[in-house]
């Protein structure tokens, strides 16, 4: 609950098909199919064609920046840190997609994660699509998170509505820099890769709803089968609403978004005193004449309890920018303030501020090149502070 240095599974979007969540997979990636091949089947000659009917892909991402920072403490600690930091992380991305002769298209898709330290198979599910509507089964995140706008958008390069700020700038002892919660984002969630149901509803004049439900909240980023001991130091029963609209009017393009989740707390962190977690979520953007305004709002009414029972989630963040776009070049400003409970024991809070300016460029297809500068400062409930500048330069590539 208090480590740091952990990297966002940052998101971009797209408006283009009717059942389209606003969201892709990541941030400056993509995914593209790349082949189309058979697979090996045991059994009669029809389920060996039908298995064959299954069209491959291959995509992902990868992120490397270098930053020169530096660091000013203003605390206890004897932490003397080099002035030259790197960030990098990558996903290869495995799909699979056949549409039937009934319609159904049904799909499949795992995570492949760069560097791989601790879960090196990041999200894995499939995926059911009809007139209906769209269904996601497996280790994937809620609806609330999947449906959100104005996340990722009122960046430039390095994204500070995530853990990455932490690279560029450590926090100090005793900070809480909890993964999915409002101390580093808005993009909050009750779960971390658990097994998820969800159900989207087609797209209607604009609107688009969706509802999803974790049996076991564990937080692991590992889906894990099986009954979940509701007695222990777990949250269950996690569920999750919500809904957004895109449109447009004339020239402008606009986006709204909304999302409650909330999950159950197990009887030993109630013992703790801890509670059910609840979230609530919400963002947006208005786009015109490659001018993007965008921002979003996250707030956990009731925190994550860690297993000791001594720190808490509980707070809200939120984060708001200005982008412009001609051609290949982009530039914009973002600013992100995040807050929560910290060490239950202290009063106030931990609280982190991030700034953001930086100018892109699209080098060729799926490469795009960025310089930032940036700003972070954390305040904690113990009375520990620290902050950095830093100026970056690095690449993105999707593929």
């Amino acid at each position: 609950m208090t480590s740091a240095g952990i990297a966002d599974r940052s998101r971009s979007r797209s408006r283009a098909a009717p059942f389209s969540l606003a969201v892709g997979r990541k941030a400056l990636c993509g995914t593209s199919a790349l082949a189309s091949a058979g697979l090996m089947a045991v059994g009669s000659g029809s389920a060996q064609a039908q298995v064959k009917g299954i069209e491959l892909g291959l995509g992902g991402f990868a992120n490397e920046y270098l930053f020169v920072t530096s660091i000013d403490e203003d605390n206890s600690d004897s932490r003397d840190f080099n002035q030259v930091a790197t960030h990098f992380d990558g996903e290869v991305h495995f799909t699979g997609k056949t549409t039937l002769d009934n319609g159904l298209t049904f799909g499949f898709q795992a995570e492949l994660e760069l560097p791989t330290v601790g879960d090196q198979i990041d999200e894995v599910f499939m995926t059911v699509e009809g007139d209906f509507g769209k269904f996601v089964l497996g280790g994937d995140n809620s609806a609330s998170y999947v449906m959100g706008l104005g996340l990722w958008d009122p960046y430039v390069g390095v994204p500070i509505n995530s853990g990455w700020v932490s690279d560029f700038a450590p926090p100090p002892p005793g900070m809480t820099i909890s993964f999915r919660s409002p101390a580093v984002s808005t993009a909050i969630d009750i779960t971390n890769d658990d097994n998820t149901f969800k159900y989207f509803t087609p797209r209607i004049a604009g609107f688009q709803f969706g509802v999803s439900y974790t049996p076991n909240a564990s937080f692991s980023g590992n889906p894990t089968n099986g009954s979940v001991d509701t007695a222990g130091l777990t949250y269950s029963n996690g569920w999750s609403v919500a809904a957004n609209y895109l449109g447009s009017f004339g020239d402008v393009d606009v986006g709204v978004s909304g999302g409650y989740a909330r999950a159950s707390a197990g009887d030993a962190i109630e013992a703790l005193g801890g509670d059910d977690i609840q979230q609530v979520m919400t963002g947006g953007f208005v786009e015109y004449a490659g001018f993007k305004l965008a921002g979003s709002y996250a707030k956990e009414i009731d925190g994550r309890y860690n297993t000791a029972g001594t720190v808490s989630t509980e707070g809200q963040s939120w984060v708001a920018g200005l982008s412009y776009r001609t051609g290949p070049w982009a530039v914009g400003a973002a600013y992100f303030h995040g807050e929560v409970e910290g060490q239950i024991a202290n009063n106030g809070n931990d609280e982190q501020d991030a700034a953001s300016i930086g100018v892109s460029y699209d080098i060729g297809p799926g490469v795009t090149a960025a310089v930032n500068g940036l700003y972070a400062n954390y305040d904690t409930d113990e009375g520990e502070d620290s902050s950095a500048l830093a100026a970056s330069v690095g690449f993105s590539l999707s593929f």
